[in-house]
Parts: structure tokens; sequence; C-alpha cells
């Protein structure tokens, strides 16, 4: 999904909210114009009634139109405040679901592709750069360029048709200092775009490898990178202040050089007698007001460079078609069911050879299997094949007899559930993390999955309950807690086929035994995978397979 299908997908989708905000915030501009305009327009009527110039002066209506503007100027702002608020976040929300929906529909190979830093300020900053295109781009220029031909045509009907050409002129001379700065910034603010991705990604690397670079003193090294990094883009952004200072300045000699021109044009018509005195004050002072119309608008059309890159960093991430094959919509074999490997073969992109050549597998409906074997021989790979989060190059994976490639993806992960090494938790409540795998789950079905778990005793002591904050990652969970959580979210699932992955590496004796415990009645009569290097602290199985 590229840029102008990004622009269309999203116009269509809150074009309404989009076009209430431009109307108000053209209604807001013009509001303040004609406030202006009628405020210099009565002290110049009264001041010459004052003199005896004028001889009867009717400040009511005038006064009545100065309130009417007041009131319309800070109503139209609020509601053009809530309807671009509205139309953006609506579409960055929309955004953000579509691409998320697009990622689980990958495979396992794909999401190994994807760098996390890279694909998280895709996710944020790219996409929270395109809410410009519309409230900073699009708006105030429809506002600015519409404005500008309502105020020429008004002195054209009320004042002088110089004037009004004049004023017609400050449109063309903003728009082409818009787009002049618009092209200057264009380098500098790609470089800017994309080195602020670069600096993202390797804060985020360092941190998440700090261990490591503590441990092998290579902390200095990563430091002066992201300072290089941070002072690039710090002189990229001051290049880019210096344009947007350049083009404020150009927009406000053309807004005051128009100011001027229709000032020297009305002076002279009043003097002439064609044009009153007020009116030709007022004329002059609309046309001063026009320059704050359009003085945001060439950083606006400048930052249009980033937003069109984001947008292709976006759309690059929302192409990305699903590698498996595509899924039948065939339900999942009713009751407990086996599942068997026919001839498999499997090669991970780029490896030297392949996992599995061909490998031959009957698990029995309630079966329990215990998977052995030293690291790289294939455990976890035989776990995504089960899964169907990567296809065979060639063989089958049967589930109740049915190739997993006719079944319904949906009904499948349900089906069948799996326990990872490290279990993902969010920065969230204990309850919402536990409702990730069941979002309309009771309290008390929350609390029975605990309790199953081992976690009972544990929830007790906790002074919030299930309302209790867990940090992102679980860092404020012991290894134990984690991987039993872990278990409370598979039991709310309840699949009738489980795969767990090293379920008990890195716990100690007694907590692995309670694991242990807490599994093994949960498990009878569902058909069961264990993948361990710890056969001993796992709960009963059938046989075992040596990869």
């Amino acid at each position: 999904m590229r840029f102008r299908r990004l622009i269309r997908d999203a116009w269509r989708e809150q074009w309404r909210w989009l076009a209430l905000g431009i109307l108000l915030m053209l209604g807001s501009t013009a509001a303040s114009l004609v406030l202006l305009g009628l405020s210099g327009w009565l002290i110049t009527a009264s001041a010459l009634a004052g003199l005896g110039i004028i001889a009867a002066l009717d400040i009511f209506t005038p006064g009545g139109g100065i309130r009417l503007a007041a009131i319309t100027r800070t109503l139209a702002r609020y509601g053009e405040r809530l309807a671009t608020h509205r139309a953006t976040l609506g579409l960055l929300a929309s955004i953000r679901l579509g691409l998320m929906r697009r990622l689980l529909r990958l495979d396992e190979v794909q999401l190994r592709r994807l760098q996390r830093g890279d694909t998280l300020n895709r996710f944020t900053s790219d996409v929270e750069s395109l809410d410009h295109l519309f409230s900073g781009v699009a708006g105030p220029l429809a506002t600015a360029t519409l404005t500008t031909m309502g105020v020429s045509l008004a002195l054209f009907l009320l004042a002088s048709v110089p004037a009004a050409a004049v004023v017609l002129g400050l449109g063309v001379v903003g728009l082409a200092i818009t787009a002049i700065m618009g092209r200057a910034g264009q380098a500098a603010g790609r470089t800017l775009a994309l080195e602020e991705p670069r600096l993202r990604r390797q804060c985020s690397e360092s941190l998440e490898g700090l261990k490591s670079l503590l441990a092998e003193s290579r902390v200095d090294d990563f430091a002066a990178m992201v300072e290089k990094l941070s002072e690039s883009r710090v002189s990229g952004q001051e290049r880019l202040d210096r344009l947007d200072a350049l083009g404020r300045a150009l927009i406000n000699a053309a807004g005051f050089t128009t100011a001027w021109l229709v000032l020297l044009i009305l002076l002279g018509a009043a003097a002439a007698g064609t044009l009153s005195g007020p009116v030709a004050v007022l004329g002059v002072i609309v046309a001063l007001g026009l320059n704050e119309a359009w003085q945001a608008l060439p950083a606006a059309w400048r930052q249009l460079t980033r937003t069109r890159l984001a947008a292709d960093r976006v759309g690059e991430l929302a192409g990305l078609e699903p590698a498996l094959a595509p899924c039948g919509e065939e339900p999942v074999p009713p009751g407990p069911a086996g599942m068997q490997l026919s001839r498999v073969r499997f090669t991970w992109p780029q490896a030297s050879g392949p996992v599995f050549e061909s490998l031959d597998l009957d698990l029995e409906a309630g079966e329990r299997l215990l998977v052995t074997g030293p690291s790289g021989s294939g455990k976890t790979t035989l776990a995504l094949l089960l899964m169907r989060q990567v296809d065979p190059d060639a063989g089958a994976v049967r589930l109740g007899g049915k190739d997993l490639r006719r079944i319904d993806p949906d009904a499948l992960r349900r089906h069948v559930g799996y326990l990872p090494q490290q279990p993902v938790v969010f920065a969230d409540t204990l309850a919402a993390n536990l409702r990730v795998a069941a979002p309309g789950a009771q309290d008390t079905r929350l609390r029975d999955v605990l309790q199953a778990a081992g976690l009972g005793a544990w929830l007790e002591t906790l002074e919030q309950g299930l309302e209790t904050w867990l940090d992102g990652g679980g860092a404020n969970l012991s290894g134990g807690e984690l991987r039993r959580i872990g278990l409370a979210r598979l039991m709310l699932v309840d699949p009738a086929v489980v795969i767990l992955d090293e379920p008990t590496t890195g716990l100690d004796q007694t907590t692995a035994l309670a694991l242990a415990a807490g599994l093994e009645q949960w498990l009878n009569g569902r058909t069961t995978v264990m993948i361990s290097h710890e056969p001993q602290w796992l709960p009963r199985y059938d046989r075992e397979l040596c990869l």
C-alpha cells in the first residue's frame, strides 16, 4: 500500500470528519478576518463621527457583527479541533489495526526477518507522521487559498479592483514560497526522516543487549554510535529550522508588502472620493490579517517530505503478503485428535541444509510425546510445523487426518495451544494479560485457571489481586511466575492439542516440580508434545522422540 493509496483509503474512511474540520478551519479564519475588519471599520467610523466628518453612525449593526464574529471564531476553532482530532486519531488507529492484522498473517520466517526497532518505529512515529498530511498540509492550504480568494472577491465588490488583484497576488506568491521551501527542504527532510529510525533502532538494540555490551566492554562504542547519530539528527533539524525561519520571513515580507500596496491603493481611492475612509481601513486590516493564514504553510509543506517517506515505510509493512499457502475453511475434526507428519522436509531460508529430510511421526489422540535432542536439531521447528507457523517444503502435517492447509486458521489456533519458552507479558494488569487468550473471561474463571496453574497462593498475596500491574516482559515476575501465567493463559484457550516448549528451563527444582504437578492433571486426555532438555522435571509422558 503506497502513499497515494494510503491517502485515498484514509479519505474514504474519515472524509466526513476531515471535510468538517476543514470547513470549520475556514470558518474560524474567516471569522477572525471579519472581526478585524469590522473592528477597524467601527473605530475609524467612530473617530470620523467624533470629528464631525460623518453626520450619523449606526454602531449597533457593526457591534453585533463583531460579537457574532468573536463567538463564531471561538466555536469554530473548538469544533475544528474536535473534528480534526477525531479524524486523525481514527485514521491512525485504523492504520495500526490494519498493520497488526497484516502482521498476524505472516509466518515465522517472515516475522524473524523483521527488525524489532524498525518495525516499532513504523508502528509509532511513521504512522503518527501521517496525521500531518491533513492537519498540517491539506487543511491549512485549503483554508489559506479559499480565504485569500474570498478577501479578493470582497475587495473587488466593495472597494477596488487593483486592491483585489494585489490580494490575489499574495495567494500566488504564498503558494510559490510554499512550493520553493518544500523543495529546498526535501533533501534535508528525507535525511532526517531516515536517520530517526536508525537512531531509535540503535538505542533499542543497545538497551536490549546491554548485559552483553557490559560483559564485553562495548558500551562506549555503542554510546559513540548513538551520539554520532544524535548529532547528525540535531544538525539536520537545525538546517530545517533555518529553512522554516526563512519561509516565515518571506511570507511576512509578502504579507506586509501586500498590506502596504492595498493601503496606498485604498487611500488613493478614499482621497478621490470613490471610497469611504472606514471601508479603506477595513480593507487594509483584512489584507494584513491574511498574513497569519499563510504563516505556517512553508514549514508544513516542507514536512510533507517526511510524511511521504513515512507513508512509504508504512506501505512497505502493509504490503507484506503471507508466504504460507492460502488456508482452507474446513473445521477441525471434533473430539480428541492425533497429529501426523508424513515425509516432511523443511529447510530454513539461507540454511546450509534441511532441518528435516523425511520426518514421519504419528501422534495418537491423547498421547504424550517427549521431544529431545541437541540445540539446533529441530525441536522448535517441529513445534512451528505442528502449529502451521511454517509449511513443510515437502510432505504434509495432518490433524485428525486433515492437512493443516485445509483447516480454518482461526479454528486451528483454538485447537492447538502453545506454551513458549518465554511467554509474552504486556505492560498491563494481570487480568488484561490473561484475557489476551479469552477476552470475555470473567474474574472467577481467571482465578480458577491461576489456581490450576499453581498461582492461587501467589494471587492471594497481591493487594490488588487481578488488577495488579505487570511490567512489560514480566520484569516484576520471577521465572516460575512468568511461566505459570503463560500456562494459565493456555488453560483459558482450553486446546485439545498442547505443545510445551522447554516448560521447566531456568526454573529451580521446587518450582519446576510445582509447575509439572499443575500440568499433570490438566493434560489428561489432551494430545501433548513436550520439548525439553530436562525430562526428569516434566509430567508423565508416553514415549520419546530424539531428533
